[in-house]
């Protein structure tokens, strides 16, 4: 039997639009802060690899007492780099031909990632089991150099890699008889279904700069010159969520303090834009506030494994949303009242 082969070329939205003149460098860095607990959450916080790495290290040899929040805290930061910058990544920095063994929401995944590749992600289905190789500039995993929006091309590759392997695990998984349809319908509802798994995988893996850099993004389909076309309900989605999570405990983001007002008409959409504009790079999200968003992905994750067939979204509120435009129409103003008394509830505390 010929082998059935399939070339993906996976681009996360942003990383293309970057212009020749974002590769300048940034200039001086900041100096990193005193202390050794402050030093650690400094260099996460802010994607300084090479310091977090010498700060852990130098962690691993201090007799200096942390607090247990402190321990905590250093705890997390390490679980997070484990999953988040795994053994292979270094090996793929280097522009190396590098098996990628992962597990990605609770299931195994195997790839390669080569430099050399066709493509940004090829499959080959037959024979069985599927292969999968993926590729992307290794040498612009970290860079420090200017990206777009305020963030540095670093996080953009770091959120179109994982967005990538977010895709390429959908390609693992589903059904031949669903990849093989010719149906336009059904071909749109799987694309929408790697999209979103794309979106939240680029969320939970990639590092706090790059999360910020993605919620960014995927906020910007609450824009209208940004919120059109077949896949812009799945950034819609996610953004949602974002608002879901704020609005449920509002105490849990002390950096993204609520406006001081939101009409009624049109909420959700009115305090996505607010929010779009307000997630920077250097916007002081705390390592608490980190931790308590990628946390809260899990379950929405675990809650909409069967997007592919049903292209709605639970919301963590338990309201829907649509990535198809006709019934997301008659679920939008639900969410709307929903957001609309969860903020003046707020507001009123």
């Amino acid at each position: 039997m010929k082998s059935l082969c399939l070339s993906v070329l996976f681009v996360t939205a942003g990383v293309v639009a970057t212009s020749a003149g974002a590769r300048r460098p940034t200039g001086a860095e900041t100096a990193p802060p005193d202390g050794l607990y402050d030093r650690i959450v400094w260099a996460y916080m802010d994607g300084q690899w090479e310091e977090l790495a010498s700060a852990l290290a130098a962690a691993n040899k201090s007799a200096a007492p942390l607090t247990p929040p402190q321990r905590a805290d250093v705890a997390y930061v390490r679980q997070a780099l484990a999953e988040c910058r795994p053994a292979w990544w270094l090996s793929c920095k280097s522009d190396r031909k590098t098996p990628i063994r992962h597990t990605l929401w609770g299931k195994p995944f195997l790839a390669t990632f080569d430099p050399l590749a066709k493509d940004g992600l090829n499959i080959r289905f037959e024979p069985s089991p599927r292969v999968l190789t993926l590729k992307w500039n290794g040498t612009k995993m970290d860079s420090r150099d200017k990206g777009e929006y305020g963030f540095l091309r670093g996080d953009m590759v770091n959120m179109s890699i994982w967005g990538t392997l977010g895709t390429a695990q959908v390609y693992a998984l589903v059904p031949m008889d669903t990849l093989r349809s010719t149906d336009e319908r059904s071909k749109l509802r799987l694309q929408r279904f790697l999209r979103f798994r794309s979106n939240v995988t680029a969320l939970y893996h990639s590092g706090p700069p790059a999360r910020r850099y993605a919620l960014h993004i995927y906020l910007a389909a609450f824009l209208d010159q940004w919120g059109k076309g077949p896949l812009a309900g799945c950034r819609r989605a996610v953004g949602a969520m974002f608002l879901c999570e704020l609005l449920s405990e509002p105490s849990k983001y002390p950096s993204l303090a609520l406006p001081k007002s939101l009409p009624a008409e049109e909420a959700e959409k009115q305090l996505g834009r607010h929010y779009k504009f307000r997630i920077r790079r250097k916007s002081h999200w705390t390592i608490a506030e980190d931790r308590s968003y990628r946390e809260a992905l899990k379950p929405f994750v675990g809650a909409n494994g069967n997007v592919l067939k049903t292209e709605s979204v639970m919301l963590p509120n338990g309201l829907t949303l649509s990535l198809d435009d006709e019934k997301e129409a008659a679920l939008r103003p639900k969410r709307d009242a929903w957001v609309k008394a969860r903020f003046d509830a707020a507001r009123a505390e």
